[in-house]
């Protein structure tokens, strides 16, 4: 929630809404095959890496 600034909207936006980074799989999908990705996702957000 902090990497959302505490907004529920943006979070669960964020966790339904398929990103290209997880293979066109939503975050909370991904959850269930690979917890790691979405992890490393939120590590680059935090960072600034989107590349």
């Amino acid at each position: 929630m902090t990497q959302f600034k505490f907004d529920d909207r943006v979070c669960h936006e964020w966790l339904t809404k398929p990103k290209p980074f997880l293979k066109g799989k939503s975050p909370f999908e991904q959850l269930a095959i690979d917890v790691d990705a979405v992890k490393a996702m939120l590590v680059r957000m935090r960072t600034g890496d989107f590349s």
